[in-house]
C-alpha cells in the first residue's frame, strides 16, 4: 500500500524526503497519513530551529539593557519537540510492557 502513497503537495522538498523515509517503517492506515505528513513537517522544522539555536545560543543578551533572555527560537524549538513527541507516540506507540506485581510480605511468607 505505501508504495502508491505520495507526499502531500503542501510539504516542501525536505519534508517530502522525510515523509518517504518514514513510509518505509511500516504500513500506515489512510487515517494516519495526515499525521505522518505533519510529523515529517515537524521533524524538518526541529532540524531548522536546532541549527538556529546552535548558532545563536539558548540565551541572548539584550544590546539595549544588557539583560539575558531566552532565545525565542529556543522556545519555538521546545514547542516543536513537544509536538513531535506527541505525533511520534501516536504513530509509533511504545510496546506495552508487562509490569511485574510488587512483591509483598504476604508473597514472601
Amino acid at each position: 500500500m505505501n508504495n502508491k502513497v505520495t507526499p502531500p503537495s503542501w510539504l516542501n522538498q525536505k519534508e517530502k524526503i522525510e515523509f518517504r523515509r518514514l513510509l518505509k517503517f511500516r504500513n500506515y492506515t489512510p487515517e494516519e497519513l495526515d499525521r505522518l505528513a505533519e510529523y515529517s513537517h515537524t521533524i524538518v522544522a526541529v532540524y531548522k530551529f536546532r541549527k538556529v539555536v546552535d548558532d545563536e545560543g539558548e540565551v541572548l543578551i539584550s544590546p539595549r539593557t544588557g539583560a539575558a533572555y531566552t532565545n525565542p527560537a529556543y522556545n519555538i524549538l521546545a514547542n516543536l519537540q513537544n509536538r513531535m513527541d506527541k505525533l511520534r507516540d501516536k504513530l509509533y506507540p511504545p510496546p506495552k510492557q508487562h509490569t511485574k506485581k510488587k512483591e509483598t510480605l504476604r508473597d514472601i511468607l
